[in-house]
């Protein structure tokens, strides 16, 4: 996003190949799902009063809402990623040559598919960069990106910690 933004901005010149490859990252969109049942019926059961350990005990109570906020986070996400950012790109651009450039879950390196989807043309996408249209959904994106960061470090955190205090109890 970054980077967009930087050409976006002239700072640094990207060819077309890169630039498919940047909104394909772009378009990629995957959400964690956690399993919380037996953690929602434990707290909402009353049985997590059996739990002595009075800090462990909070921050069980608490994970339910920390997944919440993650999956609204999530949500916001998916929804820039469907009502502005694809339907500009189908309006806007060739989604198949997106999608041929697309390498896997950005920064993994994985191959999502080895589909390859016909063009009839190539297209140069670089010319979005000069609209502001397209440079606001992409920094809504990155907004939407960088809170999911910071709340995937809190849960992270959270998690550390109960693991941290079951083995604590466990020794």
């Amino acid at each position: 996003i970054m980077r967009i933004l930087a050409a976006g901005a002239g700072q640094v010149e990207i060819e077309p190949d890169e630039m498919d490859k940047l909104l394909s990252d772009l378009v990629w969109w995957g959400s964690a799902e956690f399993q919380t049942g037996a953690l929602v019926s434990t707290v909402e059961g009353g049985y997590l009063s059996l739990v002595e350990n009075e800090e462990l005990r909070h921050l069980l109570a608490g994970l339910p809402a920390e997944y919440g906020h993650m999956r609204k986070l999530e949500d916001q996400d998916k929804e820039t990623l469907a009502n502005h950012l694809n339907p500009y790109i189908f309006k806007n651009m060739s989604l198949p040559q997106i999608s041929n450039s697309l390498a896997g879950r950005p920064g993994t390196g994985e191959n999502a598919s080895a589909t390859k989807y016909p063009i009839a043309t190539y297209r140069d996408h670089r010319p979005v960069l000069g609209d502001t249209e397209f440079l606001n959904i992409v920094t809504q994106s990155h907004y939407d990106h960088i809170d999911a960061i910071w709340r995937y470090g809190i849960l992270k955190e959270r998690i550390t910690q109960v693991i941290d205090l079951i083995e604590g109890e466990l020794d």
